[in-house]
């Protein structure tokens, strides 16, 4: 495309955009700081995403499709579903304590600015959070087929709330709270699973 400096790599410019978008917001991030921050100018941004929405959203695309993801393999793959449920939250509780994990998660800030006047994005962020509440019931079901949880948990109503936690932990990571203290959130997720069946080894 014209304008279009010869090393661009989309990949590069997208998570440039995800920073940008993450530190200041939609409506704070000018197209002056993504050009600078993504390194195309003005002319090579617009010819490429079209305008500061099409970034945008396609910042925002990326950034779900890389971080629910993990969180989909994570929980798909790991032997033992509620060990599984741990690993995502520790992790989740350590990137919320430092570097860019400061400035939250791009889906929940953008949940926070903008789907409440927003359709298209509303629509997006739902359906993330709904990629990662569907991750989370197949793995409480797991858990519980294999005797992890007990027989009267609702694996719908849990998921929900392992949603909430791991968002809840990015935002309270925000406010510059020590990693301890967002693993003591996770403590108290992890205790509100249950304990095992008798006789089945945690």
């Amino acid at each position: 495309m014209a304008g279009r400096p010869r090393n661009y790599e989309p990949n590069d410019v997208l998570s440039a955009a995800i920073r940008t978008f993450r530190r200041y917001g939609y409506a704070a991030a000018s197209v002056d700081v993504l050009s600078k921050a993504t390194g195309l100018r003005r002319g090579s941004l617009y010819a490429a995403f079209a305008d500061k929405r099409g970034l945008f959203l396609a910042a925002l695309a990326d950034y779900t499709r890389a971080t629910v993801g993990h969180v989909e393999r994570t929980l798909a793959t790991a032997a033992d579903p509620v060990a599984g449920i741990e690993t995502v939250l520790r992790r989740v509780a350590r990137v919320a304590a430092e570097g860019e994990g400061r400035h939250g998660c791009f889906l929940t800030n953008t949940a926070a600015e903008m789907a409440g006047r927003d359709p298209e994005v509303r629509e997006v962020v739902a359906a993330a959070f709904r990629r990662l509440e569907a991750a989370y019931e197949t793995a409480v079901e797991r858990a519980r087929g294999a005797g992890r949880l007990g027989d009267d948990v609702d694996s719908s109503v849990l998921a929900r709330m392992l949603v909430g936690v791991m968002q809840g932990i990015r935002v309270v990571g925000t406010t510059g709270a020590p990693e301890p203290a967002l693993q003591q959130i996770v403590d108290g997720a992890l205790r509100a699973l249950g304990p095992a069946k008798e006789g089945v080894p945690a």
